[in-house]
């Protein structure tokens, strides 16, 4: 039972950082594009401002394949901090996969 609860623990714990850390990210987002924007134009904002004006349609799916990749570099972001807490939990002495041996 004590296992059990440490292991709950551990998991709310790599819970609430993956949740902050996502949190930290969207609060600096926009403290570093306003640094950023003090440099100048990149092409990829001219870019961007292009297809604004010139294809809506375009800028839109552009817009969404940018969204998907966000998404899934936060899932795998997440997904990789949590493994060690699957590996953990899955370990073959919790599992009984181990046997005793005897020696002769």
């Amino acid at each position: 039972v004590m296992s059990a609860a440490k292991d709950l623990r551990g998991i709310a714990q790599s819970i609430a950082f993956v949740v902050g850390a996502y949190l930290a990210g969207h609060v600096l987002a926009p403290i570093r594009s306003a640094l950023e924007r003090d440099a100048g134009i990149n092409a990829f904002q001219w870019a961007h401002a292009a297809l604004h004006l010139r294809a809506a349609a375009a800028l839109a799916e552009i817009e969404r394949l940018e969204a998907d990749s966000k998404f899934l570099r936060s899932l795998c972001t997440a997904l990789f901090q949590l493994l060690p807490i699957f590996l953990r939990s899955s370990a073959p002495h919790r599992v009984g996969w181990t046997r005793k041996v005897r020696c002769a």
